[in-house]
């Protein structure tokens, strides 16, 4: 196989089409396509807790470490953290 016939976007998925294997193509796609939801739903879990400790240490702004006496969410953290994790 050329090394110029492979996506560059998907390159696994588009050697298992060339050779013939459908169904690894969907496999690995899937696969993908859940690791990359799995690794944002943890990011979106994690990082507001990591800012909220940090603050609360003292190594950042006290700010960060606020937290909405109704909600129990510190909800500037998660704007921030909204608009930085690259949705558009």
């Amino acid at each position: 196989m050329q090394w110029s016939a492979v996506s560059t976007s998907s390159p696994f998925p588009t050697a298992y089409a060339i050779h013939g294997w459908k169904w690894a193509q969907y496999i690995v796609s899937v696969g993908a396509m859940a690791a990359m939801t799995a690794a944002a739903v943890t990011m979106m879990l994690v990082v507001p807790r990591y800012l909220f400790s940090m603050a609360r240490d003292g190594l950042i702004m006290n700010f960060f470490g606020i937290i909405n006496t109704k909600t129990q969410v510190n909800r500037f953290v998660e704007i921030l953290q909204f608009l930085s994790s690259g949705y558009k």
